[in-house]
């Protein structure tokens, strides 16, 4: 979201000195603490701009005539091979390690879908 911009307007202005945090190295602070201190852990329309939330909408609706064609969101995270936290015993969306690691598998993901996306839009 905040690597191609899509970020709206409320985490641009509200959100700011927390932006700031995480392109900061001297910081401990990631985007997975963002997601849960300005979000509480879950991202809605109004938390992207326009571009941002038409993407959004058409690859996490499962039912979207895009991600008929391309899968959603859903569909595509649940094939990732994605490393767990230790201890984990069984692959679930809330046993997933946040590291580098699995965030370029998902920045990957995300990155073709989107790329699709702008081809699907201009036909």
């Amino acid at each position: 979201m905040l690597e191609k911009g899509f970020a709206g307007e409320d985490l641009l202005e509200d959100g700011a000195d927390l932006l700031v945090k995480i392109h900061q190295e001297t910081e401990d602070y990631s985007v997975l603490d963002l997601l849960f201190d300005f979000n509480d852990g879950g991202l809605m329309d109004e938390d992207f701009n326009q571009e941002g939330a038409e993407f959004a909408d058409a690859y996490y609706d499962d039912t979207s005539v895009f991600s008929k064609k391309y899968g959603s969101y859903l569909q595509d995270y649940s094939g990732l091979d994605l490393d767990l936290l230790e201890g984990a015993k069984e692959q679930s969306y809330y046993y997933i390690q946040f590291s580098d690691q699995n965030y370029e598998k998902v920045k990957g993901l995300l990155d073709q879908r989107y790329q699709q996306f702008l081809k699907f839009q201009e036909n």
